[in-house]
């Protein structure tokens, strides 16, 4: 029942630090996942692998998307 409560907490302040704050969404996230991982319980060292593992496996993934979507973007925006 606490990581669910902890989740719901860690969503509300994405919500609040993107629009009310307006820090950039990234570091939003960011901050979160170290949030979380200290809140829960987790290991420093543990937390900062398994955020590099997330996020370098969600790049290797769609990386070529999203670099196919800031050039189109720049063209457009050209």
């Amino acid at each position: 029942m606490f990581i669910f409560i902890l989740l719901v907490i860690c969503i509300v302040f994405i919500v609040v630090s993107t629009t009310r704050l307006k820090l950039h969404p990234f570091l939003a996230l960011l901050t979160v996942c170290f949030l979380f991982g200290i809140f829960s319980g987790m290991p420093l060292g543990l937390i900062v692998e398994s955020i590099e593992t997330g996020f370098g496996g969600t790049i290797g993934k769609i990386g070529i998307v999203i670099i196919a979507g800031i050039i189109i973007g720049i063209f457009l925006e050209k």
